[in-house]
């Protein structure tokens, strides 16, 4: 059987790490906005290329990017959804075994003592 060790509080900040940088990431999409315009605006006289140039952005530059996002903002989730199930499975079995101790039977006449703790 395979045992878990997770230090909750570690992964936690290296989650929060990621979507730091996730966000950082983000926050650069609107560069290449920025970018396209300042090309185009280079490039007055060419308007083949910023035709093209403005297809590249759209349809691969621009799709590619945002699904980079998706993925990172899926695999952030799925890592901070298995830290919990994995604290909320962590408190399930303290409950348990709580619950199980609980109803351990509590010897009421042990053999060889008598009700005041006297042995026969």
């Amino acid at each position: 059987m395979t045992t878990w060790d997770i230090d909750v509080p570690g992964a936690g900040r290296v989650i929060q790490r990621a979507a730091d940088t996730a966000a950082a990431y983000e926050a650069d999409l609107g560069g290449v906005d920025a970018a396209t315009e300042a090309a185009v605006s280079a490039l007055p006289n060419s308007p083949l290329v910023v035709q093209r140039l403005g297809e590249f952005v759209q349809e691969a530059a621009q799709p590619h990017l945002e699904r980079i996002v998706g993925h990172t903002h899926s695999a952030l989730q799925g890592t901070t959804d298995a830290v919990s199930f994995y604290v909320a499975g962590d408190q399930e079995m303290a409950a348990r075994a709580q619950r199980n101790a609980a109803l351990a039977a509590y010897p009421t006449d042990t053999p060889g003592v008598a009700a005041h703790g006297v042995t026969r």
